[in-house]
């Protein structure tokens, strides 16, 4: 299993954008829209970022290395698990506890909650930073979206995909975060420079504004609650779900998506109609993990008995009761051979039949 998923993206990412960087320099020399002088000045900077782009490959290329072999694979995903749901003060102590402090994602996962904190609060200084730092990647990347967020906010931005569902064209996630922002100005009655930043900001891309220029007028917040009531949410899920896929990281923990492999092979029909707390579709903790996963399409089962909820197999034989029910042959003979079947409560008075399989 990679441990090192997070690095070697972020390791991709700086080499494609650097690529990109050169690219583009040269192209706007090539159609003569710098001189040959900027485009030296250019260069020489140019020199510096590659210095410091080059020593964070080789501290990425550290890390991965130090990552390569561990007999502690558990640990870590558990870790990872944490980590996803912001139990931070928690994974600190898993990780002391079981020594796997070189495996830890901890300031990835600390900065992405803090992201969400800040637009939460109506700051969006860093999403921006990470808007205007992987804009490339963006460019060309789609998510998937939820059906609650299909509202007027994002109604331009949306598409259906090759299977029909609906996706988010992440190409726009900044205009998203530029409108709460004005949105924002407008909420704390500061008009005229929600009214320049409208000006400055959206001018080439009037029509995304156009729908919350009223907020200026009525000053009224309230009178666009069901448009903006789930902005929040919205640009945190937009947010989060554009990271994970930029680090080509699952949108739940790996952890996760290995119990839910469990649960698919074990899971029948039967998990709905016969709980039995053996089976992991039926633990409680699971039920609604299960619920959303389909069943298993061929049906693996055992025989158990219903007196000592054993299974029974060609050691432990089955014999059928008068009252239909089957039992198990060491069942008989903890009972003295009284053959009460302990579902009726009932002694049987014949001798129950052998059961053989085929």
């Amino acid at each position: 299993m990679d441990l090192s998923i997070i690095q070697k993206s972020k390791r991709q990412n700086l080499i494609r954008s650097t690529y990109k960087l050169i690219e583009k320099l040269f192209y706007i020399h090539t159609i003569k829209k710098i001189s040959t002088e900027a485009l030296n000045e250019k260069l020489e900077k140019l020199k510096t970022l590659l210095k410091s782009i080059n020593t964070q490959i080789e501290d990425l290329n550290s890390v991965i290395i130090q990552r390569q072999d561990t007999d502690k694979e558990l640990y870590v995903l558990i870790n990872e698990h944490l980590l996803y749901h912001g139990y931070f003060e928690t994974s600190k102590k898993f990780v002391k506890e079981f020594e796997i402090e070189k495996y830890n994602d901890y300031s990835f996962f600390k900065e992405m909650y803090e992201t969400k904190q800040e637009i939460y609060n109506g700051k969006f200084d860093k999403v921006l930073h990470f808007c205007k730092e992987y804009k490339t990647t963006l460019k060309n990347m789609t998510i998937p979206i939820k059906n609650e967020y299909l509202t007027t906010f994002i109604k331009l931005n949306i598409h259906q995909n090759k299977e029909n569902h609906t996706e988010f064209n992440c190409s726009d996630i900044e205009n998203m975060f530029r409108v709460q922002e004005y949105i924002e100005l407008c909420k704390n009655c500061k008009y005229k420079e929600a009214m320049l930043y409208a000006k400055e900001t959206f001018c080439k891309n009037t029509f995304l504004i156009k729908p919350f220029l009223p907020l200026l007028v009525c000053r009224d917040v309230s009178t666009l609650k069901d448009q903006i009531s789930n902005n929040y949410d919205l640009l945190v899920y937009i947010y989060s779900k554009s990271l994970y896929k930029i680090h080509k990281l699952s949108f739940e923990s790996r952890l996760t998506r290995l119990v839910e492999c469990g649960l698919i092979a074990t899971k029948t029909r039967f998990c709905e109609k016969n709980k039995n707390m053996k089976c992991p579709g039926c633990m409680p903790f699971l039920m609604d993990l299960a619920a959303k996963l389909p069943f298993y399409k061929r049906e693996q089962s055992i025989l158990l008995c219903k007196g000592l909820d054993v299974e029974m197999n060609d050691r432990n034989q089955p014999y059928m009761f008068d009252s239909g029910y089957v039992y198990s042959d060491l069942y008989i003979s903890e009972t003295g051979h009284l053959f009460i079947c302990k579902v009726t409560g009932e002694i049987c008075e014949k001798k129950p039949r052998r059961c053989y399989f085929v």
